[in-house]
């Protein structure tokens, strides 16, 4: 799996607090903006998971995985997915960063100890989300663009927060539309993108 995955493993305490373990993993790499992005994501799944009947203690924890492994340097990322044999796309190839979901899904798994199926999926798909998505998908999703890592106001925050007043599904189908009416700003269209467009449609 490679000394990278080996490194993580090393770094990883646990204290019986799995947000603070995260945490703490975290800045054991001096990323504190990451650890803040993290936690305002974790505070918005929280917030629409009541407002839409899901759990609010998987989707606050699964948003606190969803970027557990941006520890791991770009330029180390497909070969570490590579030492999990884990599917790889073209578009993950040409653009590793974008692996990090399937990446941070795997540490929860396999250094976490995670075993929930619904925790489990909403951190591997929640930067492009997928075909027939989970609530719980779909809430750790939104919340990372409502919450994105960025400067700024989000350009779509309106079209998202209008439609979410309507549905949780409507919200998350806003925002893939958003994404493939301006796909020419994405680095790759990846597949399951693509597959929740289709599904949504």
């Amino acid at each position: 799996m490679g000394s990278m995955f080996e490194e993580i493993t090393a770094r990883y305490t646990a204290t019986g607090d799995t947000a603070a373990d995260i945490v703490g993993l975290i800045e054991s790499y001096h990323k504190d903006e990451l650890i803040q992005h993290v936690k305002n994501v974790a505070e918005k799944s929280r917030e629409l998971s009541v407002l839409f009947d899901a759990d609010p203690d998987k989707a606050e924890l699964a948003s606190f995985f969803h970027d557990v492994s941006c520890v791991i340097p770009n330029d180390q990322r497909l070969g570490v997915a590579e030492g999990f044999n884990l599917e790889i796309f073209e578009e993950e190839r040409v653009f590793p960063m974008i692996l990090h979901q399937k990446l941070s899904a795997e540490i929860a798994e396999r250094i976490f100890g995670i075993r929930d199926t619904e925790i489990l999926s909403a951190v591997r798909c929640h930067t492009t989300l997928k075909a027939n998505p989970s609530k719980l998908d779909m809430i750790v999703f939104i919340s990372d663009k409502i919450r994105w890592d960025q400067a700024g106001r989000p350009p779509y925050l309106d079209l998202v927060e209008d439609n979410l007043k309507v549905s949780l599904e409507a919200g998350t189908k806003a925002f893939v539309n958003y994404l493939i009416e301006n796909k020419a700003s994405l680095k790759v269209m990846h597949p399951w993108l693509l597959e929740a467009y289709e599904w949504f449609r």
